[in-house]
This record gives structure tokens, sequence and C-alpha cells, in this order.
């Protein structure tokens, strides 16, 4: 029943390193593999301290903290099951990853409860997971929390290999434009996109006036991006001969229409971290 002043950060060392210096230690652990060179490890402060020192390493301390990823959730496995156990209905075209075991799994109620069991009691192995995913066909990466540090682990992991990652919530950045920034990064990369959500049901004009009344209209000055649809490319301009010396310009015959892709979209994939 001692109070415990648990605290926990990034130290710039391999998770083998870590688990064994801590070993002879005690009292703090490796919680997560970020990189080959990377590890988050948490523990009493005091125990903290003497690893950092052990390993000569550089800390980063995190500002929230919490203690699992470690042995210390085993001791309580049962009621932490128990606890996350609900009537669980699997999303189609969805497939989800153990962080502990970097394999897919369906979550039915037994699973889905055992996977988060399973990452209070046992350390996350974030490369492996990546891999895993990317090697399963996963090329977008988004990620929702706060923050950007699992952004910054998948382009460290993927490297040169082909793979969008995103962060939706960056801690310096402007909330909203960080949202408008990661969407037009999915759109450009022709991932099929929903902005109702956003923008209203109504869709936005392409360039400047009044809502066109007609479904003609409709159909080649504005855009909406909703799931199912291709994603949109514009056509090269058709070929334009000379004009005259002094013959006037043209009337602007409006906008071009714009003709979706023969490209299905890609299925979408999520992690349980």
């Amino acid at each position: 029943d001692e109070p415990v002043n648990w605290t926990a950060g990034i130290v710039n060392r391999s998770f083998e390193e870590v688990a064994a210096a801590s070993e002879a230690i005690g009292r703090v652990h490796p919680l997560i593999r970020n990189l080959a060179n990377e590890t988050v490890i948490g523990g009493r402060r005091d125990a903290v301290d003497r690893l950092v020192r052990a390993l000569d390493a550089s800390f980063f301390e995190v500002g929230i903290v919490s203690t699992v990823h470690c042995p210390v959730g085993r001791a309580v496995e049962d009621d932490y099951r128990a606890l996350h156990s609900f009537p669980t209905t699997a999303p189609e075209g969805v497939t989800f990853y153990s962080g502990v075991s970097a394999l897919p799994y369906v979550p039915t109620e037994s699973l889905a409860a055992e996977a988060i069991t399973a990452q209070a009691a046992h350390p996350i192995d974030y490369p492996a997971l990546i891999e895993r995913a990317h090697a399963d066909g996963v090329r977008v990466f988004l990620e929702v929390g706060p923050g950007a540090s699992c952004t910054r682990l998948i382009d460290r992991i993927l490297g040169d290999r082909p793979h969008l990652a995103r962060s939706l919530c960056a801690a310096d950045r402007d909330p909203l434009f960080t949202v408008l920034e990661a969407i037009g990064s999915l759109i450009a990369a022709r991932v099929p996109v929903k902005l109702d959500l956003l923008y209203g049901q109504e869709p936005s004009p392409v360039g400047r006036g009044k809502k066109p009344a007609t479904s003609a209209d409709v159909s080649t000055r504005w855009i909406t991006i909703e799931p199912g649809l291709k994603p949109w490319n514009l056509p090269s301009p058709p070929a334009v001969e000379p004009e005259p010396e002094r013959q006037a310009a043209p009337p602007d015959s409006g906008p071009i229409a714009i003709e979706p892709l023969p490209v299905e979209p890609s299925e979408l994939h999520s992690a349980d971290l």
C-alpha cells in the first residue's frame, strides 16, 4: 500500500539493453520498443533515475503516465479482462492488430478483451506492428490521438518505402489546420474522403459564384467526395489553335469537367495500441 512515484520516458537505447539493465535494478521496466535504438521505460522514479545513469542514456520524460505495458498489470489480469469484456461487433472492411503480438485479429468479445489485457501486462513492439501492417498492404497511417509521436516512428520505421503517415492532432500546431492538411494529403494520395461532416451536406463550389441550379451544372461545377467514389483526376486540356493577331479571346467556357480514375479505394485499417 505504499505510495509509488511512477514516471515514464524515452531513452536512446535498445529494448534489449534496457531489459538487461532494468532486471538488475528492479521496479523499472521497458514498456515500448519504439525503434531499434529507442525505448519507452517506466517505473519508480528513483529506479528510473538509476537505470538512466546505468545506461548512460538520454532521458525524455513523458507528461502522462500509467502503469501499463509491464508486469505490474499481470497481478490484475483476470479483473482487467472482465472489465473490458463487452458484446462486440467487428466492423466490415477494418483490420485490427494487436500491439503486443503484431498479429491481425477479428475483435470478438473475448479476443478484444484479451488484446486490451495483453497490452496492459506486456510490452508493445511498435516496429513489429508497423512492419506487419505494411507487409499486409497497409500504406496509409493516420494518427488520431494527441501528439504526433506515432507518425514520427512510422516514418522512421518504413523509411523510403511507400507509405503516408499523418497526424490529426499535433500538439504544436493549429488543430483545424492539422486536420485540413491531413485531409489534403489523403486526397492527393487518391484516398476517398467524405467531407460532409466537415463542410455540411451541400458540396462546396469549385469557383466563385452562386450554386448551379441544374443537375447538369452540379456535375461539372461542384465536387463532392464520398465513400465508394473513385478518386478524381483533372483531364489534360484540349489543344488550342493559335489565335489570329488582334482577334479577341473567346469567352470563358466554364470549369473543366472532372472524370474519375479507374482506381478502387484502399481498404482502411487500424491498430489497437
